[in-house]
């Protein structure tokens, strides 16, 4: 009898060996060939993108943050922050020719989400907030997070405007024990954490159910029609929440994945700082990243994280100098000033 069991044993796992390699082939496929998308042109990722990720990865772990042309001060930026953590397991998901070179020049880790390059189709110019154009780009940074998933590396998906001030990792890990995602909380202050979750600031571990709900993503957003975040927020919390476990927790049960959000004292999101009584308040969280997604416009942007001393670019896009946060009365006037609170 304990041969049949053995036997039993290798026969099982055989199977489930094929069958992970098939599924994640029939997934793949469905993107190459399927998909009615012409930012992937036929191709899932570039080709050097498996072996890429996995040399830039430690210990399974990997940080990818996307970006176009314009915005290059901010991958830089966020970079310092990253180097000043001592992390170097990051790479840039080069979603234009302009990021592409700019990575190349600068030495970065860097891949590109199709061979054709979206700047050959946009041009130069950004396109406004929640346009199709807007929807089809953001979308690519989920393409990204599917390529690490299928090669079995957890990833933390970055927007390039999020300022990095302690290890994430301390907070995230433990609560990636129980969930396929681990999310900043987009909601406002006065919402459950989980009202809304943003899909700028993510940790996914590599699961059938993380997966498929990135293949549902980019899947319900081939055509600009849907904001990426609305359709994944969506996919794990339902309409109205109603996959809610609780403030904290969503689950989808058809899709077997699960999702929960950080604090947002330590975690802080664009509405906190906005709408904060006073942004005193918010520095004395001590947070572990500030997330400046509710500031409108490049150049605001880079205003505010002046004042702050957040902003650790010069002129040449490197990276110059080293800064702590600082707790002063002075500091939050000058911020309430420039946010028009």
């Amino acid at each position: 009898m304990r041969w049949i069991r053995w036997w039993a044993l290798i026969i099982f796992g055989a199977a489930s060996t094929i069958f992970t390699g098939w599924w994640q082939l029939d997934v793949l496929e469905a993107f190459q060939n399927t998909t009615p998308d012409p930012l992937l042109n036929g191709r899932f990722v570039d080709p050097s993108i498996p072996g890429l990720l996995k040399s830039i990865a430690k210990d399974g772990e990997i940080i990818m943050m996307a970006a176009t042309g314009g915005y290059t001060g901010f991958v830089m930026n966020a970079i310092c922050y990253l180097r000043r953590l001592g992390v170097s397991h990051f790479v840039v998901l080069a979603l234009d020719g302009a990021v592409w070179e700019f990575c190349k020049e600068k030495k970065l880790g860097v891949v590109r989400a199709s061979s054709l390059g979206i700047q050959k189709r946009y041009g130069a110019m950004a396109p406004s907030l929640r346009s199709k154009e807007f929807n089809l780009i953001a979308r690519e940074k989920h393409a990204g997070v599917l390529a690490c998933l299928l090669n079995g590396l957890n990833v933390l998906l970055l927007d390039v405007d999020v300022v990095l001030l302690r290890d994430p990792y301390e907070e995230i890990w433990p609560l990636s024990k129980h969930h396929d995602f681990v999310f900043q909380s987009d909601a406002k202050l006065e919402d459950a954490p989980n009202f809304y979750m943003n899909s700028g600031f993510y940790y996914a571990t590599p699961s059938l159910g993380s997966s498929l709900v990135i293949a549902h993503v980019l899947e319900d957003t081939h055509d600009g029609q849907n904001q990426e975040q609305t359709v994944l927020h969506l996919l794990l919390c339902g309409s109205s929440n109603s996959n809610a476990v609780d403030q904290w927790e969503c689950k989808n049960t058809a899709l077997n994945a699960s999702s929960t959000v950080l604090d947002r004292k330590k975690f802080t999101n664009g509405h906190a700082v906005t709408r904060a009584p006073g942004s005193a308040a918010v520095l004395s969280w001590d947070p572990y990243s500030i997330h400046f997604n509710w500031l409108e416009g490049k150049r605001n942007k880079i205003q505010v994280m002046q004042a702050l001393g957040m902003w650790l670019v010069d002129d040449k896009n490197e990276c110059i100098r080293e800064f702590h946060m600082e707790r002063s009365k002075e500091l939050a006037v000058e911020f309430d000033r420039l946010l028009g609170l």
